[in-house]
């Protein structure tokens, strides 16, 4: 190598060296400059993230459940505001952290004059238990020690009817009352914070005034309703000798004492046109009914031909205001428990057929 080209080389090395180097500090100051950006930008977006005060304090909620229970997630899973039984109870629970005071015990709220929680059935059908009712203060308790989870149970008590037609009030429906938490209550909230009258149909609110000064309230409302029963056959066919399921579903009546009301359907055939009675039990679970060719219906025998019709008829005396059908419905009104005028009813039919060996030919 001469002498020149060394010197070539060192200035193609020097210049090679120096755009390298102006290259990478313009890649550190692009690095830079993003990173002061990124952290102009960052810091922004966490202020504005940031909530003020008032985004700290407890928000109180209020819910209703057809599930009674205590934990947050099962309640909510069936959280409901539509379609209560109009004899029954509603489940409520307020999310209230801020008045969970004792970390160790489980508090109350709504007990007092000043902050009441309050209770409102508004019947669309006054009926004998009136058009509106309501009690105040009913108190709630804690779900547990520490939640900030207030629970308790509302009874739609319903009102003195006329369940069959023979003019008397039989179920003892009625009544309201609310303990509030005191000193010897047979029941607690979670078992039964207050009670109202309902009737036909009608609305149910529960709310409380968590700030008197302020006059804040939270309230939250569900419907309910009678519903119309039903009455089935089991299957659509059968011999002469089988077992006959009959079914009733009324859930105006299920779970009620039968030695107040019985409930109960008319059996009967196109040979026996008197039929049978099947009474049912508390729980209206299915009853049998055997058929017979041989001998005349009496308790749960019914006597069928081969190719007669079989019927079940329910009467259903706790009808809702109107039917699919758009057919209004009065369910009178009692003035006392043995003076009650009757009020519509409904007349529910099943049927089913009998088999019959030459059905084939016809």
């Amino acid at each position: 190598m001469t002498c020149k080209q060394h010197i070539v080389f060192q200035w193609l090395y020097y210049r090679i060296s120096l755009m390298t180097n102006n290259k990478k500090l313009r890649q550190m100051s692009s690095i830079t400059s993003v990173t002061f950006l990124s952290g102009i930008l960052l810091t922004s977006t966490i202020m504005m993230m940031i909530p003020s005060v008032d985004a700290y304090e407890p928000q109180v909620q209020i819910w209703f459940s057809s599930k009674n229970t205590k934990d947050l997630g099962t309640f909510l899973k069936y959280e409901k505001y539509e379609g209560y039984a109009w004899e029954g109870k509603v489940n409520v629970m307020i999310y209230a952290p801020g008045w969970n005071e004792d970390p160790l015990r489980m508090d109350t709220i709504g007990t007092s004059d000043e902050t009441p929680i309050g209770v409102i059935v508004r019947n669309n059908v006054a009926g004998s238990s009136g058009a509106v009712n309501s009690l105040e203060p009913c108190g709630f308790l804690e779900t547990g020690p520490d939640t900030g989870l207030f629970y308790g149970r509302v009874k739609l008590s319903g009102t003195d009817l006329d369940v069959n037609g023979d003019g008397v009030g039989e179920m003892g429906f009625g009544k309201s009352a609310c303990k509030n938490l005191a000193e010897g209550t047979s029941k607690s909230a979670h078992r039964e914070a207050a009670k109202l009258e309902s009737s036909q149909s009608g609305g149910l609110t529960v709310w409380w005034q968590y700030n008197e000064d302020d006059d804040k309230i939270v309230s939250q409302t569900a419907t309910y309703s009678m519903s119309e029963a039903e009455v089935e056959f089991s299957q659509e066919y059968y011999d002469v000798t089988d077992r006959v399921m009959v079914d009733v579903t009324d859930k105006d009546m299920k779970g009620k004492p039968k030695d107040k009301a019985q409930v109960f359907a008319r059996v009967y055939s196109d040979s026996d046109r008197v039929g049978v009675k099947v009474i049912f039990d508390k729980k209206l679970n299915p009853q049998i009914v055997y058929l017979t060719t041989d001998d005349e219906s009496s308790s749960k025998r019914l006597f069928v031909q081969p190719g007669d019709t079989i019927y079940a008829e329910y009467e259903d005396w706790l009808m809702p205001p109107y039917d699919d059908d758009g057919i209004k419905y009065d369910i009178g009104n009692c003035r006392s428990s043995t003076d009650c005028d009757v009020g519509d009813h409904k007349l529910l039919i099943a049927t089913a057929k009998i088999n019959h060996p030459d059905q084939w030919l016809r």
